[in-house]
This record gives C-alpha cells, sequence and structure tokens, in this order.
C-alpha cells in the first residue's frame, strides 16, 4: 500500500512537473510570439516579386537597390522617422500560380504593406491584380492599363503612361519628322506593345497624321520581309516599331538593307542601346528614334550618380534611380501618416501626396541613334500634350 502511495505521488509529480513544462514552454512561445509582433508594429514592410528572365532580373535588382540606398540615407538621417522600414523580396520564374502564393504570402504572413511593381509587364500587372485584391497601394513603373481600361484604385504611376509616351513620340512625328503617313509594326504577343501601338493610332487620329497599315508579328521571329514589304507598299514617311530590343534589331536591320531609310520611331523598350544594337550591323544604326524615361546625362543623375557610387562603389542605371526615387517617395509618405495607426486609406493618401510632390512634372526623352552613336536630342516632353 505504501509502495502504491509513494509509486502514485511520484507520478503525480511527474505529471504535474510535465504540465509545469507544458505551461513554461506556451509562456515562452507567447512572449516571442507577442515580442516579434511588438517589433512588427514598428516595421513598415514594402514587398517585391523580382524577375528571373535575364535582361529584367538586373532591372528589378536595380530598383531594389535604388530603394535599399534611400532607406539607408533615411536610416543615416537624424531628422528621419524612427521606425524600422523592411524590404522584403522574392524571385519568379515567370507568371503561374506560385508566383501568385508568394505575394499572397508576403501580404497575409509578412504583413507587407505596399508592394512595389516589377520591370516585367505582365508580372507587374499580377502583382498589381493581387495588391487590388487585398486592398493596399502598389507603385508601377507606368501605366499598365490594357486596352483603354483605367486601372483600379491604389494603383500609383512613378513613370509617364503609355498614352503619355505615344502622344510625345505622335507630336514629335508631326512637328520635327513632318510626317504625314506612317506604318506601324508591332508585337502581338506583348500586351504593353499591344497598348502602345493602339495608343499610337488614337494619338495619330488626333494629330491629322494618316496610319497607312498596322502589321502583328509574334514574339522571336526572325524573318521581317514579307512584313516590311506590306508595310512599304503604302510609302508611309515613317515606320513605328512597337516591340522589344532583340525583335526590334531584327526589324531594323533587315528594313535597311532592303534600302528602307526611311526614320524608324519606337517606345521606351528600345532604350537599351546594347541590347538593340546585337541584331544590327553598325553600318544599319542610323536614322532611329526612340523615347527614353531618364537623362542620364543631366545634372540630377550626374549628382545621384556621384553620390551613390561613393556608397555603392559602382555606377547606377536608370533603375537604381528610378528605385531611389521611390524610396524617397514611401519614407515621405510614412512621415506623412502615423505608422502604429497606419491603414490603407491613410498610407495611400499620403502615397499619393508624397508622388505628386516628387513627380510634379514627370518627363520623356527623345534619343536618336544616327551613324551608330546614340545620343539625347533636345525634343522634351510636356505632359500638355
Amino acid at each position: 500500500m505504501v509502495r502504491h502511495m509513494n509509486i502514485m505521488k511520484k507520478s503525480n509529480i511527474f505529471v504535474g512537473s510535465a504540465i509545469l513544462f507544458i505551461c513554461l514552454l506556451g509562456s515562452i512561445f507567447w512572449y516571442l510570439s507577442n515580442s516579434k509582433n511588438g517589433k512588427d508594429k514598428d516595421t513598415f514592410k514594402i514587398g517585391m516579386i523580382i524577375s528571373k528572365d535575364n535582361v529584367l532580373q538586373n532591372h528589378d535588382r536595380g530598383i531594389k537597390t535604388g530603394i535599399e540606398y534611400a532607406l539607408k540615407q533615411e536610416k543615416n538621417n537624424p531628422n528621419g522617422i524612427d521606425s524600422k522600414i523592411m524590404l522584403l523580396s522574392s524571385d519568379a520564374d515567370s507568371i503561374n500560380t506560385k508566383t501568385k502564393k508568394q505575394l499572397q504570402h508576403m501580404i497575409e504572413e509578412k504583413n507587407v504593406k505596399v508592394v512595389i511593381g516589377s520591370s516585367d509587364y505582365n508580372l507587374c500587372n499580377l502583382e498589381k491584380q493581387i495588391a487590388n485584391e487585398y486592398n493596399i497601394p502598389i507603385i508601377v513603373p507606368r501605366n499598365i492599363a490594357v486596352n483603354g481600361t483605367e486601372n483600379p484604385n491604389r494603383v500609383h504611376e512613378q513613370l509617364p503612361s503609355v498614352k503619355q509616351e505615344s502622344q510625345f513620340l505622335v507630336s514629335f512625328i508631326k512637328s520635327a519628322l513632318k510626317a504625314q503617313k506612317v506604318t506601324v509594326i508591332y508585337e502581338l504577343s506583348s500586351e504593353y506593345q499591344q497598348s502602345f501601338a493602339q495608343n499610337i493610332l488614337k494619338s495619330a487620329e488626333k494629330n491629322k497624321i494618316l496610319v497607312v497599315s498596322t502589321n502583328a508579328f509574334v514574339a522571336d521571329t526572325k524573318n521581317y520581309g514579307p512584313i516590311l514589304s506590306k508595310a512599304m507598299s503604302e510609302n508611309p514617311d515613317v515606320i513605328v516599331i512597337a516591340a522589344y530590343p532583340s525583335e526590334a534589331g531584327y526589324i531594323i536591320d533587315q528594313a535597311r538593307e532592303k534600302g528602307i531609310t526611311i526614320p524608324i520611331v519606337g517606345p521606351s523598350s528600345l532604350d537599351r542601346y546594347k541590347s538593340l544594337r546585337e541584331n544590327i550591323k553598325l553600318k544599319n544604326l542610323d536614322n532611329i528614334y526612340y523615347c527614353s524615361l531618364s537623362n542620364l546625362n543631366s545634372d540630377d543623375f550626374i549628382k545621384f550618380a556621384k553620390t551613390f557610387k561613393e556608397m555603392k562603389e559602382y555606377n547606377p542605371s536608370k533603375y537604381e534611380l528610378y528605385g531611389y526615387n521611390v524610396g524617397l517617395e514611401l519614407v515621405s509618405a510614412l512621415k506623412r501618416s502615423s505608422i502604429n495607426k497606419i491603414n490603407a486609406d491613410e498610407f495611400d493618401k499620403a502615397l499619393s501626396q508624397s508622388i505628386l510632390q516628387f513627380q510634379a512634372h514627370p518627363q520623356l526623352f527623345l534619343k536618336k541613334i544616327e551613324s551608330g552613336n546614340e545620343i539625347t536630342e533636345p525634343f522634351t516632353y510636356s505632359d500638355d500634350l
């Protein structure tokens, strides 16, 4: 009997100890969880999906670096905001269910408050859709509405839109090139290029420029002889190419080889000189025009590049500059709002005000390739177009 009571006693002690241990573990877990949540309340999180495309990945990483550079400057600023700002990024192979889950995980689990759109047009469109579903702001590189539709609320366009870009180029075609007839060659498999081509048609009609033909092709086409023959059958004054550098290079090279010497004009997607010339013989790099979203010879960029290089030890591109401006806008928006009581409406309003402050007069610049050399032409953008 005594032995039985001792066993019961030991058993009760064991059970009690186990319960105490479990309670202690629970307390530790609760403390750590609440401690982490407490820290999260003082951390403003920014989300970004980075494209794994060979070219676009460098663009997105440049944007990320620019944002981080701006945030680091703010951290070192004695009069900066007290709250911690964190940029969370994740790579994406393509637009698929996995990518969508990556974005949802950022918002639901990581408590991301704003999304930065990728330079990949299709990926940026997906980011826009997810941000809209969760009713949080997204900053996009440019207008990503397709076929004339409007972007939903909380979508903040950082750069001139596709519509503004087409108006800029049509204005140049009319006033500088004195053209009356144009032909348009565009990539059918790209929503961005389709949108640009449609806006060119609308702007040309408004400016009484006759579009004599439109000619579509799919990505990775190599032979553009039939398309160029059809395009030139109506004797246009200018060829407008809505394409990316790889395909545009083939079109330009084959046009010049066929003896077509008229001006060739394209969107800012052509503003990658090294990529563009890969498929063009040097002798054919002439009388080509496209718009650019930045002027790397401007005083503002030169000043930015100097301070950036001192910290990062390499020369920035326009993508680092774009990211840097986004970072400044985010910091400014956080200063306008209360981070501890932040909500979507409050921050969205503050972000709109900050973007207006930093991007009051968005500009486009014209670049020309003449005898193989890329130069910036003195034809600047006016938002009164």
